[in-house]
């Protein structure tokens, strides 16, 4: 298990409990497929291919784990222990509820097909709603934080929708604004980190956290879409890295290209490789912001100041 993830296992297997009884909890009529999606998350994202290890797998989605990593930067603050590991169960548990309706919604948005299925459409929001409960145990429905919440969703939907309408408009150039919509397709996960700020009495942080995570999921979506240019290609998915390939190579704008032209465009253009040092040159706009975060967060327990990018370095 990556270093970073088993350092939270105890506060994991603590929010697990609930979220396993959350899926006996489901109609009748989704329980199969609400379990086949469990399994089919245990093998892609855990060495062990259980659906009590997901999202163990050091390419898994870390990202969930995030809210226990800021938890852990403001432990100096005057909280019980109490306080601290309830905090930590319904953050952790609500992050992997809204990840799981994520991805249910991605795999149907890849799909694209008319006959898309309702029940998984159904099995989604019943993540995202109890996703939602676990947050409203700790937040009252005045919290500021509903105000981040909304705006987030609006942030996804608007990303999604841009990516449907390039799939179906062809190859168009991307822009700057356009690399800050890649991140958006995960802006859901965004309410979780500042959740915990504010929970914390820290809301002139959660700016900066917003900041952070706009940057951090941009760099793991485009290192998504080059380890997924293969099926990207299949079905026609004009990703970052694959649009950018295939214009270089001399193709229009608002065209559709074979299968058989993206891959003389892999072969043939040495950019992809320039494209997979995008996701590393955001990375490191990550350790630029350090300077403005770290006075901003409080020092930690043993003195040291918050660096974000710290995690990820192990």
């Amino acid at each position: 298990m990556h270093s970073f993830i088993e350092k939270y296992a105890p506060q994991r297997k603590r929010a697990w409990m609930a979220i396993e009884a959350f899926y006996k909890t489901l109609p009748v009529s989704l329980v199969d497929m609400g379990w086949e999606f469990a399994q089919r998350l245990g093998r892609q994202t855990s060495y062990s291919g259980e659906f009590a290890d997901a999202l163990t797998h050091p390419a898994a989605a870390r990202i969930a784990y995030l809210p226990l990593w800021v938890i852990e930067s403001y432990l100096e603050n005057n909280t019980t222990t109490t306080e601290i590991e309830e905090l930590q169960n319904c953050l952790f548990a609500s992050s992997f509820l809204g990840f799981c309706s994520i991805r249910i919604q991605d795999d149907l948005l890849d799909e694209d097909e008319p006959n898309t299925s309702v029940d998984e459409l159904l099995l989604s929001n019943l993540f995202a709603n109890e996703a939602v409960r676990y947050l409203q145990r700790i937040f009252p429905s005045e919290s500021p934080l509903w105000e981040h919440h909304t705006r987030n969703w609006r942030e996804y939907v608007h990303a999604v929708n841009l990516d449907k309408l390039r799939d179906r408009n062809g190859l168009t150039p991307y822009g700057e604004r356009d690399l800050l919509h890649i991140g958006h397709k995960a802006a859901l996960l965004k309410t979780y980190p500042i959740a915990v700020a504010l929970y914390m009495g820290a809301e002139n942080h959660m700016g900066a956290i917003g900041r952070l995570m706009d940057t951090f999921n941009t760099a793991i979506q485009l290192q998504n879409d080059i380890q997924s240019i293969k099926e990207d290609i299949e079905s026609a998915h004009y990703t970052y890295p694959l649009t950018s390939v295939t214009l270089d190579l001399g193709h229009s704008a608002n065209t559709h290209p074979s299968k058989g032209d993206f891959q003389e465009a892999l072969i043939f253009s040495d950019s992809l490789v320039q494209r997979s040092g995008m996701s590393c040159e955001v990375f490191r706009d990550l350790i630029c912001l350090d300077s403005e975060m770290a006075y901003h967060f409080p020092r930690s327990a043993r003195g040291d100041r918050w660096h974000p990018f710290s995690p990820w370095m192990n």
